[in-house]
């Protein structure tokens, strides 16, 4: 079974931030093949369990990511800003049957209605399966019926540092899945 380099069980998202910088020598490693779209940097799937949260509750938000490009992927959450909120020191990234602590590559940027997550996750850290995800936790803030939670991924570019590559300001997000969900009182 493969494993995460021992650097990065070590430091955790501290490492992973080194590397999403470009700052360190032999990014290579990852596996899986061939297997992706050369056009995007993965196949993404959003899934929110449970679909009701009463206002100080917790939802967990689970981000499939598969085929991932071997430049790596962005994969950016959005959500109303009024109803949901990111309870920091929640996220993780689950790859071959290893998870670390991460932290979103930048965010949350909190927009005038919606709030955006972004994570960089580079090729080399879904070892053997060319497969993973990111879980994290939002939380219920106001009553809000079918408060929509979306979800899309970008193509890394490797000649610009990950957390200059998305903006709130200049956004071509554009939801590849999403989920509702209710936030009760």
């Amino acid at each position: 079974m493969a494993r995460f380099p021992a650097f990065l069980q070590i430091f955790g998202a501290a490492a992973l931030t080194l590397f999403t910088c470009g700052c360190a020598p032999g990014t290579g490693g990852g596996g899986g093949g061939d297997d992706y779209d050369p056009l995007k940097g993965a196949d993404v799937y959003l899934s929110v369990e449970p679909d009701s949260i009463g206002v100080g509750e917790r939802a967990l938000i689970k981000i499939d990511v598969q085929r991932i490009n071997p430049d790596g992927v962005l994969v950016v959450l959005r959500f109303p800003s009024e109803s949901l909120a990111y309870i920091s020191g929640t996220s993780t990234f689950t790859s071959d049957s290893n998870t670390i602590g991460i932290n979103p590559t930048f965010g949350p940027s909190i927009g005038k209605r919606r709030t955006y997550l972004t994570y960089f996750l580079p090729y080399f850290a879904f070892a053997d399966q060319n497969a993973g995800y990111v879980e994290l936790q939002l939380r219920g803030e106001r009553r809000e019926d079918g408060a929509l939670i979306e979800l899309d991924q970008f193509l890394h570019d490797p000649a610009i540092p990950p957390e200059r590559e998305f903006s709130i300001d200049d956004t071509d997000f554009s939801a590849e899945d999403a989920e509702r969900i209710d936030v009760i009182n």
